[in-house]
């Protein structure tokens, strides 16, 4: 007797659990956000319409304070919606903290690899009668950040509920913030809250009047490998001749005073 209509049983069974499995803590990296792919990657062929809105937060937030967010999805044709975001600076490093409310049914966690936090849903939710679901949960801006604003991207799923990626679609997009500090900048050093490194050629360039000061230098690629590391800078640059091209993760000290910024190597 042949086993292959059993074994194909089987296959389709094994990917259907593996799709019903993101209706509840989807894979992280999926907003995107630079850098990373969305929730097309699995899901496609959907075409429903939605508009997502990310309530509760000012135009300018302030450095420190703690803000009580609402992701809400809409749509009048999509069944059931999820939803995944990561908070960005300028630099494109993860900025503030993200936390859940009880019985929220929202998910923070930090993924390794993109080295970036992410709320997400721990429940996908149908829609209701007026084709709204939402779920909360709580920010704390970070108390500075590079270039005076921050980014929420954010990937919105809508699903047409069957279980199975085909027919499905996200709906991407982002919201920028001004920031303003909690402490008065005006009588702070123009660098404080951040060192102005850059590419340059094949090496990654300090400022010559922070240089000296510079500890604990490590650059990561987007897997989360290290592939440079050094207690102290050798000058004021980081050789870079040996990398791919490509984006990168720097983070480094100046006076205990830890600081992270992304950047394109050419």
């Amino acid at each position: 007797m042949s086993l292959r209509p059993i074994t194909a049983i089987v296959i389709l069974t094994s990917f259907s659990g593996l799709f019903l499995q993101y209706s509840s803590n989807p894979p992280t990296g999926h907003t995107g956000a630079p850098g990373e792919p969305t929730c097309a990657r699995c899901h496609e062929g959907g075409s429903f319409s939605g508009n997502p809105e990310i309530a509760g937060l000012p135009d300018t937030l302030i450095g420190g304070q703690e803000y009580e967010v609402q992701f809400i999805s809409r749509s009048d044709s999509a069944s059931r919606t999820g939803f995944q975001l990561t908070v960005l600076d300028d630099g494109f490093a993860s900025v503030g903290t993200l936390s859940e409310i009880p019985f929220e049914k929202v998910d923070i966690i930090r993924d390794d690899i993109t080295r970036r936090n992410y709320a997400r849903h721990a429940s996908a939710l149908f829609f209701d009668a007026k084709g709204e679901a939402s779920w909360k949960f709580k920010f704390k801006a970070p108390a500075s950040v590079y270039n005076d604003s921050l980014t929420i991207y954010f990937a919105c799923m809508l699903a047409n509920g069957d279980g199975d990626p085909s027919g499905d679609n996200p709906i991407v997009s982002k919201k920028t913030y001004r920031f303003k500090s909690a402490v008065n900048d005006e009588k702070l050093p123009d660098n404080y809250f951040h060192i102005a490194i850059k590419s340059e050629g094949v090496n990654l360039v300090f400022p010559n009047d922070v240089s000296s000061r510079v500890r604990r230098v490590q650059v990561v690629n987007t897997m989360g490998r290290v592939v440079y590391s050094s207690e102290r800078l050798n000058g004021n640059a980081v050789p870079l001749n040996f990398l791919f091209p490509g984006l990168y993760y720097v983070s480094y000290q100046v006076e205990g005073r830890p600081y992270q910024q992304a950047f394109y190597h050419r």
